[in-house]
């Protein structure tokens, strides 16, 4: 056995150091160019951030869907509070959200010096990151051409700005989608909702 010297006699003396050249020496551990651990440590960076805009994405098409729901009809289409959630929330924008800044967040702590910042620091960058650009994203409208075009990439997938409609709908509910005419010019609107809902 060989044991591989150092130019600093301190370092080679110390019981760490021979430790760690007896392992070397003894599995044959061979040194790895220093040109991969750059490319690995960029590789990890580049998922990262491909993790982070596909949550932001999905950030935008979330924010689509909650801005465009109808809330003022949420006990009219729905008995409580709680139905109306579990048929409006964008759960898989919300999953895909979750996931990919959890992968984000893997990958940035893998990196060379990510292990060194705090965990409440990474999470907190990810989510500013997250929300800024998905805020970016929905203000530019990418957010309504995900929602709606999901279906064609998703075939399992139907949004709920669409089911919606079927909510307003229900006979059975006493609701009836549909426009009122006003016949009388002297029955304002209210008159003309009044006369429907009692009829």
């Amino acid at each position: 056995m060989t044991l591989h010297n150092f130019s600093s006699p301190i370092i080679a003396k110390t019981p760490f150091a021979k430790k760690v050249l007896r392992k070397i020496d003894d599995e044959h551990i061979a040194v790895r160019p220093r040109w991969i651990f750059l490319l690995r440590n960029r590789l990890l960076w580049a998922f990262a951030f491909l993790a982070v805009l596909v949550a932001s994405v999905a950030t935008a098409a979330m924010f689509f869907v909650l801005i465009h729901m109808d809330w003022q009809h949420a006990l009219i289409t729905h008995r409580t509070w709680i139905g109306f959630l579990r048929d409006s929330l964008p759960f898989m924008w919300i999953g895909i959200l979750i996931l990919f800044s959890g992968i984000g967040y893997a990958h940035i702590r893998t990196t060379a010096y990510g292990y060194r910042y705090p965990l409440v620091l990474s999470l907190i960058g990810i989510a500013v990151a997250v929300c800024g650009l998905g805020i970016i994203f929905f203000m530019s409208g990418f957010g309504q051409i995900i929602e709606e075009n999901a279906h064609e990439y998703l075939p399992w997938y139907e949004s709920v700005l669409y089911e919606k409609q079927s909510w307003l709908n229900g006979p059975n509910e006493e609701l009836l989608l549909g426009a009122v005419t006003l016949q009388d010019n002297t029955m304002d609107h209210s008159q003309a909702l009044a006369n429907v809902t009692t009829a």
